[in-house]
């Protein structure tokens, strides 16, 4: 019997997350919805910007029966409507920062024909109208959206980043969870060749009298479950290999090896600085201060609705008809319009100055959450950050317990040959085997996961020390064409 027990065709972590971060359905998901999250901003933003807007009928026709008021009889009676109407605009619209209100500039020009019996063509032409319409004592919302603005994207950047290191992480967990499978296969391969080769010797020490058949039954029930054992073990190799490939849109390349890590991921970081580089680029922070700034926008909400309001509405413009375009256009007349209105409220029942109160305790409540989330979110930094240094102090002392469980392993079946050991303690010494490669390849995924969970939440490369950052101009060239 013969297995290849090395390790041949190595693929490494690095490799498997590169492959991840261009071919997987995670990876097109997260840069959806950064583009989605990206579009919104984009629509927000041009809602703040100034508007044009071109309308025109360049030509309608109508001729048909109208109901029409006859004053010599007084009665009303039907009488045929022949007209061709044609109309063209513009108009400019944009908010005003300060007030929260809107101003508008405008043009219009219309043509009517009525033909039949009698043409009679006529224009009406307004060449310039101002508009103004501004709440008074009410919110300014387009303060608000223009400092919220900032964040919607910033919010949405780091959303797709801090994506890329959680999709880090998945891979990082079946990686190791494919090298933990591939090591107790190659394990199988060993014990299921010891096996074999105590057979083999057990049936000479059997011709030479040295053990009894009962001891040879022992050696072939050993080599049987060796065979099932190796058996379990590929089928988890298998499963375990095709979970990874599914995590990098099925690309991992046949015939390939999982290989731990040689070197641990070198990075110096204390809690504070870890904190500090939280604070200043994590998406949790970001989305806090968004909330902190929603409960302070509901609350003006609430404490103007107690209060007295009122609308002006105003406009300016310039306005003549005639027979011709050039008439219509001769001496224009002024046009003024103007509009106040108001609303005081004279008796609710205290609705308004209930639901003032109501708002206070719920932003107070929603404030001290954020405390203790904020709280939380930093304890669970500190803790990263110390995990971080105990896992590498393990490290050591878990791969000298994987080579000395392995040596102790060999001599056990060399002295079982000499007679110096039984079967029991080579099934414990395979079975120490087993925990001593669990424990070292546990501890590395430890290691690592810990890494990409602190890059997460710092937001940085740890390793060399910049801001984790995506091609954000290359996603969003689309909406730039």
């Amino acid at each position: 019997m013969h297995f290849n027990v090395h390790a041949q065709n190595p693929f490494t972590l690095a490799q498997a997350i590169t492959l991840a971060k261009t071919n997987s359905i995670e990876y097109l998901e997260n840069k959806n919805r950064f583009l989605t999250g990206y579009l919104a901003w984009k629509q927000a933003k041009n809602a703040l910007l100034p508007n044009i807007n071109l309308n025109a009928t360049p030509f309608s026709i109508n001729r048909s029966l109208t109901e029409r008021y006859d004053y010599e009889n007084n009665i009303d009676v039907y009488r045929l409507s022949q007209t061709i109407n044609s109309n063209s605009g513009i108009s400019l619209s944009q908010r005003i920062p300060f007030t929260g209100g809107s101003i508008s500039l405008g043009s219009n020009i219309s043509r009517i024909t009525n033909f039949g019996d009698i043409d009679v063509t006529s224009y009406n032409v307004t060449p310039f109208r101002i508009s103004l319409s501004q709440p008074l004592f009410a919110i300014n919302s387009y303060r608000w959206e223009k400092q919220e603005l900032p964040l919607k994207l910033k919010m949405e950047k780091q959303k797709l980043v801090e994506a890329e290191q959680e999709l880090n992480i998945q891979v990082t967990q079946q990686y190791f969870s494919w090298a933990k499978a591939h090591a107790f296969y190659r394990l199988a391969q060993q014990e299921a060749i010891a096996a074999d080769t105590l057979l083999d010797a057990g049936l000479m020490l059997l011709e030479l009298k040295k053990i009894t058949p009962a001891e040879l039954v022992e050696l072939e029930l050993r080599k049987t479950n060796s065979l099932i054992e190796l058996a379990a073990k590929e089928q988890e190799l298998e499963t375990a290999r095709l979970e990874l490939s599914q995590l990098t849109g099925n690309q991992l390349p046949a015939g390939v090896n999982p290989v731990l890590p040689e070197n641990t991921p070198l990075f110096n970081l204390s809690g504070e600085e870890a904190l500090k580089l939280a604070r200043n680029n994590n998406l949790f922070y970001t989305e806090t201060e968004q909330e902190l700034i929603n409960l302070q926008k509901s609350l003006e909400q609430a404490k103007r609705g107690n209060r007295f309001t009122a609308n002006v509405n105003l406009s300016y413009g310039l306005n003549q008809g005639g027979a011709t375009l050039g008439d219509a256009l001769h001496k224009p007349m002024n046009q003024q319009t103007g509009l106040v209105s108001f609303s005081l409220p004279v008796l609710n029942w205290g609705e308004n100055r209930d639901k003032l109160i109501l708002t206070k305790l719920e932003n107070e409540t929603a404030v001290k959450r954020i405390e203790i989330r904020i709280t939380n979110f930093e304890q669970h930094i500190l803790r990263a950050v110390f995990d971080a240094g105990t896992l590498l102090k393990q490290l050591q002392n878990t791969t000298r317990a994987r080579d000395l469980a392995h040596e102790n392993y060999e001599i056990k079946n060399k002295q079982y040959l000499m007679g110096k050991a039984t079967l029991n303690e080579i099934n414990q010494a395979f079975a120490n085997l087993l925990h001593a490669r669990e424990n070292q390849i546990e501890l590395a995924s430890r290691i690592w996961l810990n890494f990409y969970e602190l890059q997460k939440l710092t937001m940085h490369d740890l390793t060399s020390g910049v801001p984790l950052t995506a091609d954000f101009d290359t996603l969003t060239n689309l909406f730039k064409q």
